[in-house]
């Protein structure tokens, strides 16, 4: 059996992690937008504001990881289509498209916080 993620956030690695521990022999790929993965998001502030030195102090697991539970993890990539006919996923990376065919795929690709549309919010030192 063959499980695409999309998302390498909380809900997707978690996924994985949690399928790996259910089924060793189950083919499992993340794909993914970031750099990084497992990272703790409760973490950023800290970093900006230099109370902890650096964002690679944050992350807690690698791809290399994940590798060694035999969980693909693909990172810095845009999932262009999803075709549930045919259970394919089209992913971009590098100019190049990629399409991977999957038996389930779980989509967890988060979201995005509202931000109020007030005077200000574009100036630097806001973050969003």
């Amino acid at each position: 059996m063959k499980v695409v993620i999309v998302g390498g956030g909380a809900g997707g690695i978690s996924t994985a992690s949690n399928i790996r521990k259910l089924d060793k022999d189950i083919e499992i790929t993340v794909l993914t937008r970031d750099n990084k993965v497992a990272y703790s998001p409760c973490a950023i502030p800290y970093v900006l504001s230099g109370t902890i030195e650096s964002f690679d102090d944050i992350v807690m697991r690698t791809p290399e990881d994940y590798k060694e539970k035999n969980i693909e993890v693909i990172t810095e990539v845009e999932v262009t289509a999803v075709d549930s006919d045919k259970k394919t996923v089209t992913y971009e990376k590098n100019g190049k498209d990629t399409v991977l065919k999957y038996d389930k795929l779980v989509l967890a690709t988060g979201g995005n916080p509202f931000v109020p549309p007030m005077q200000g919010v574009e100036l630097d030192g806001v973050f969003r």
